[in-house]
């Protein structure tokens, strides 16, 4: 099975309230979250795969952290959220730029025109 799969499977049965307690400890332990990395390195896709698993297991860990405070798994969204931000922090394009422009000449203010690409 998969490290997605399993994820997938412990985020269903934690919308259905039933996630087991060595279940939580198996997934958020070093071990399966070096799987987790390393299934990465090896997929198939290295366009959109990563960014599934790291969603899943954000949307895991958002669950078991707000459903399940009695596990006392660590909150890690900020440092995802953070990788996202800095992943898509790259340099604008001429085609963005001249947009910008165009869209900045038409309004009174700068503050009128805002682009948010996360």
């Amino acid at each position: 099975m998969t490290g997605l799969s399993i994820v997938q499977a412990c985020l269903a049965l934690a919308y259905y309230r039933a996630l087991p307690q060595d279940l939580v400890d198996r997934v958020f332990c070093t071990d399966f979250i070096q799987r987790l990395e390393h299934e990465i390195t090896l997929c198939y896709s290295k366009a959109t795969y990563p960014t599934r698993v790291l969603h899943q297991v954000m949307q895991l860990n958002r669950a078991v952290c707000l459903d399940y405070p009695e596990r006392n798994v660590p909150w890690f969204q900020q440092n995802f959220l953070e990788s996202r931000v800095t992943a898509f922090n790259t340099p604008h394009s001429r085609f963005h730029e001249d947009v910008n422009e165009i869209l900045h000449s038409l309004t009174t203010t700068r503050e009128a025109v805002r682009t948010s690409h996360v």
